[in-house]
């Protein structure tokens, strides 16, 4: 674990160790020129309220298109996109 004086500038949420996370200093931080829209994270918000666990996972899971069958594809909760790899 680093010490303390090793942790530079980085908030708290940055250098805590939840869960076996491990420390977030490597991640970059980002402005964005656009501010947030109220509207749009209120849907965001409500949107997430309603998904399970399980659909959530589901989104953030890409499989590599020849390694899922249609059927698992089909399947609810089961992916949020497909990727494809060019033929050699």
């Amino acid at each position: 674990m680093r010490s303390s004086s090793d942790r530079g500038n980085a908030t708290p949420a940055q250098t805590s160790s939840a869960a076996g996370v491990g420390l977030l200093t490597h991640w970059p931080s980002i402005a964005s020129a656009l501010g947030r829209d109220p509207v749009v994270e209120a849907e965001v918000e409500r949107l997430l309220a309603r998904m399970t666990l399980e659909q959530k996972a589901g989104q953030m899971t890409q499989p590599e298109i020849r390694c899922i069958t249609p059927d698992e594809v089909r399947a609810p909760a089961a992916v949020g996109a497909h990727q494809s790899t060019p033929k050699e």
